[in-house]
């Protein structure tokens, strides 16, 4: 991805006062990301690059080159220029940050880029009844990106169940119940393996309502009715949260 790109972006997310429009923006953006490219982009969307201290003021600033012709810089040849600058500071720190990035800081930005990609995909699910943008494709592939990261900074059996959820309530709202499938049983393993009883309920609702679009609807709506008494009797703020949404997703989706 090119920087101009980010700064486009960041320039259109400032400049409008809707939710949608911003979600949209950062949905696009970050879906157009490659892998390795994530924390970098998010790092740059949120105003901290990976390098928190170049050793270079506004002072370096002051005559610039002339602007190139066309875009060309792309996020990591950014970043590598600045890893270089930041090496040329500080007595000693050039050879410490030249031999890799600080696993705190990469670790920080994945989280941010992680919470980025899980608000936007989410805010672009039809399920929730109100006014959010619903643009499937892009929030699928912020949704997995989201799960990706989940994975790689290994965030727990809670943040991966929810993480399959929103991957196979997207599949779900989208039409593919296959896929859907696969990824909400995903989500019911993960949530059972951490002991995380309501939000396993969550996910078998959602699993008789991917399953009532393929076959024998009776049949698994009388699972879905099972499941939200199974939650109202658990009788906790979570659990009702979790039967009034699944009664807005069978209504909606």
């Amino acid at each position: 991805m090119l920087l101009q790109q980010i700064v486009e972006t960041s320039a259109a997310v400032a400049a409008t006062r809707s939710r949608g429009e911003k979600v949209e923006l950062l949905a696009a953006c970050i879906a157009g990301m490659d892998r390795d490219e994530v924390a970098i982009g998010a790092g740059f969307l949120a105003g901290e690059p990976r390098q928190r201290r170049l050793g270079a003021g506004w002072a370096a600033l002051r005559e610039l080159p002339p602007a190139a012709a066309d875009a060309t810089l792309t996020l990591v040849a950014v970043d590598a220029a600045l890893e270089r600058i930041a090496g040329i500071s500080g007595a000693g720190s050039q050879a410490e940050r030249a031999g890799a990035t600080d696993p705190v800081a990469a670790a920080t930005l994945k989280t941010k880029a992680k919470a980025i990609a899980y608000n936007a995909a989410a805010n672009s699910w039809p399920g929730w009844g109100d006014d959010a943008p619903s643009h499937i494709a892009d929030a699928s592939d912020l949704a997995q990106r989201s799960l990706e990261l989940v994975e790689d900074l290994k965030l727990g059996h809670r943040q991966v169940g929810t993480s399959q959820w929103l991957v196979g309530a997207l599949h779900l709202a989208a039409g593919r119940s296959d896929d859907a499938i696969v990824a909400l049983t995903r989500a019911r393993d993960a949530y059972g393996a951490g002991g995380e009883r309501a939000s396993e309920l969550l996910a078998l609702g959602y699993l008789a309502l991917a399953c009532s679009r393929q076959d024998t609807p009776e049949r698994h709506r009388a699972e879905l009715e099972e499941i939200c008494l199974q939650l109202q009797q658990d009788g906790s703020p979570q659990a009702m949260a979790f039967v009034k949404q699944l009664r807005t997703a069978d209504r909606l989706l």
